[in-house]
């Protein structure tokens, strides 16, 4: 954070940010309990009697969706944030900003944990342009599958979504979220660590793979635009109609089975066989193999247009994020810093998000 930064400065910059992203003055006087006219002072560098400097801040970044720390950077920008969630509501909001303030706050340190700059993921942007086009399903496939071609040749030595994950140097961190959500990711680039969060009420592990695999498409090629403030994203999604969200959606679960699923392999067992779909014994093996559900092979089966028969199978599989990258590593050293109390570390994090 600067120091010395004026308040006619900060009043400024909240007030661009405001009007940026087309947040009403009734809106944050809504979500802050502050008066328009003591907002408006405010943002014209005025403070009013009323409320002090520090408590505007907090109220008013927290309406925005923000970390307070995040306004005093010149180059600002939202963080990259994708959910894989049904519904998001107030109390699970307020949990993942803390997370994305967790993350931020390992990623400043990085450096000193590891001795290294923060990872560099490659970026496959073939969402720019022609959502339209994408909306249909073989083509969604065949943008699924060339961000996977892609990854082969860029990275020809990973074999699995474990390795991948390694090599890619994305976090994977667990922690305590409501039923709606099953997981999100984060991601800027120069700014913080790609981390992938994963829900730790999911019993089932297949779930939790196909999560990570979902989200790990966004962190890859979905981050090509500067995204919406974490308010109007998580409105976007409680809407549900949003037609480009949807689309993304679509290719990041195409994206998550056939990098679980190698598209190719299934290819050249119905060869031999077309009626696999339907038979018990073959979607026991391939849910064994590659660690995923029976709806996953469902929606293989759909792709390749072929029948399939569902046989209520339950995931047995029992390999899970322990491989991963796992960004509790990392916040273990943090703790262990003598610039950290970690007391006021557990306080703030390890209640608030579960991460014991």
């Amino acid at each position: 954070m600067n120091k010395g930064i004026s308040a006619e400065k900060i009043g400024k910059r909240l007030k661009n940010i405001r009007e940026k992203y087309g947040y009403s003055l009734s809106f944050i006087e809504e979500k802050t309990g502050i008066s328009k006219e003591d907002i408006e002072a405010f943002e014209e560098g005025k403070l009013s009697e009323n409320i002090s400097l520090i408590d505007i801040i907090q109220r008013y970044s927290r309406a925005l969706g923000l970390n307070p720390i995040r306004l005093f950077e010149k180059d600002f920008k939202y963080p990259n944030v994708n959910f894989r969630a049904k519904f998001i509501g107030d109390n699970e909001k307020e949990i993942i900003q803390t997370v994305i303030d967790f993350i931020y706050l390992i990623s400043d340190y990085y450096h000193d944990l590891t001795g290294e700059g923060l990872p560099k993921v490659p970026y496959y942007p073939l969402m720019e342009d022609n959502l339209d086009i994408i909306e249909d399903d073989n083509e969604a496939i065949s943008h699924a599958l060339k961000v996977i071609e892609k990854l082969k040749k860029d990275i020809p030595e990973f074999q699995n979504l474990k390795e991948l994950l390694k090599k890619l140097k994305v976090y994977v961190l667990e922690v305590d979220l409501y039923n709606s959500i099953d997981g999100f990711s984060i991601y800027v680039p120069d700014k913080s660590i790609p981390v992938i969060i994963v829900n730790k009420r999911i019993k089932s592990v297949c779930r939790k793979r196909f999560t990570i695999a979902h989200e790990l498409f966004h962190i890859l090629s979905d981050r090509h635009k500067e995204f919406p403030p974490l308010a109007k994203k998580i409105a976007l999604i409680n809407e549900i109609g949003e037609k480009n969200l949807r689309i993304r959606e679509k290719v990041a679960n195409k994206f998550a089975q056939y990098m679980l699923v190698p598209f190719n392999e299934i290819e050249k067992l119905l060869r031999k066989n077309k009626n696999l779909f339907t038979e018990k014994n073959f979607k026991e093996e391939l849910m064994k193999k590659y660690c995923v559900s029976e709806d996953v092979l469902d929606f293989i089966a759909k792709d390749f247009r072929l029948k399939t028969k569902s046989f209520n199978l339950k995931c047995s599989c029992k390999r899970i994020d322990n491989d991963f990258p796992n960004l509790l590593d990392l916040y273990n050293k943090l703790k262990a810093s003598e610039e950290f109390d970690e007391e006021f570390l557990k306080e703030i994090y390890e209640e608030k998000i579960g991460l014991t």
